[in-house]
């Protein structure tokens, strides 16, 4: 993961910003904390390290989670067939859950929850609203 983070920051990230562009990636470094470190076990310092040195030390302005429950979601995300994560019981997914919320608490004002509703457009609608805010900032 983090091998990859530090490509696509290179390639892709860093110089997208350097021309004043908008960046928006569906993960970054609080999904390898939530998953592989709060649900998988491994060291959250080190996963946090790892991930400023593979990303240069560059964090996004705006982070979205996007909180569902979690029986919920995993039976939404295996309608199309269930990956390698999708396939793991739901207590592994309860962790991945708490540790993204534990992530919101530490950083409240970088880190956003928006809760998903049935409707998928007024969760986009959330998400838009969310975004722009941020974005209006520059």
């Amino acid at each position: 993961f983090e091998a990859a983070r530090s490509q696509i920051v290179e390639e892709i990230i860093s110089p997208a910003l350097k021309k004043d562009q908008v960046v928006i990636c569906d993960r970054f470094g609080e999904a390898t904390v939530a998953y592989q470190g709060y649900a998988g076990g491994v060291d959250v310092k080190m996963i946090k390290a790892l991930n400023s040195l593979a990303s240069g030390g560059l964090k996004p302005d705006l982070t979205v989670f996007l909180d569902i429950d979690t029986a919920t979601g995993l039976k939404r995300a295996r309608i199309k067939g269930a990956d390698r994560m999708e396939k793991k019981d739901a207590a592994y997914h309860k962790k991945v859950r708490r540790g993204y919320l534990s992530i919101v608490r530490k950083e409240p004002g970088r880190v956003k929850i928006i809760k998903v509703k049935e409707n998928i457009a007024d969760t986009q609608k959330d998400i838009r609203k969310l975004v722009l805010n941020v974005i209006s900032r520059y």
